[in-house]
């Protein structure tokens, strides 16, 4: 149930977050930081939870989606902001730092609902930031 959710939701997330790279590219700088944090800030806790349950590795779940994570946002984003660079890596590190410390210490439930917030999260996100562009910037 948590690997299936995990999957699921970076399936859903990744797709949302590259989507976004490539539809805000003339949205204002404020919106697309604000999409960026709050997908970064989801993905991360997912992604970070299906790696782990996958391999059981603690350490591949802190690296890997932190790089895959945060190294094309300030890559697309162009951000040139420190302040801007350091917003995302913290809120990817703390995203996925929780989840990998939920992992055995609090019951599957309650993780597995987490997961289906963040996943929500992920669609409306995607539903939001698409619709947005449509009505306002094209």
């Amino acid at each position: 149930m948590l690997i299936a959710t995990s999957f699921i939701g970076s399936l859903i997330g990744f797709f949302a977050y590259y989507q976004m790279f490539a539809r805000v590219a003339h949205a204002p700088r404020h919106i697309t930081m604000r999409a960026s944090m709050i997908n970064c800030m989801a993905l991360a806790f997912i992604f970070a939870m299906l790696i782990d349950l996958t391999t059981g590795s603690k350490l591949l779940s802190v690296i890997l989606p932190i790089v895959t994570i945060c190294a094309p946002a300030i890559w697309m984003l162009k951000l040139q902001s420190l302040l801007d660079v350091v917003e995302l890596l913290i809120g990817s590190l703390m995203s996925v730092s929780m989840s990998v410390m939920l992992i055995g210490m609090t019951d599957p439930l309650v993780v597995w609902l987490i997961q289906l917030a963040l996943v929500l999260v992920e669609a409306l996100l995607f539903v939001s930031l698409t619709r947005r562009i449509q009505m306002r910037f094209k």
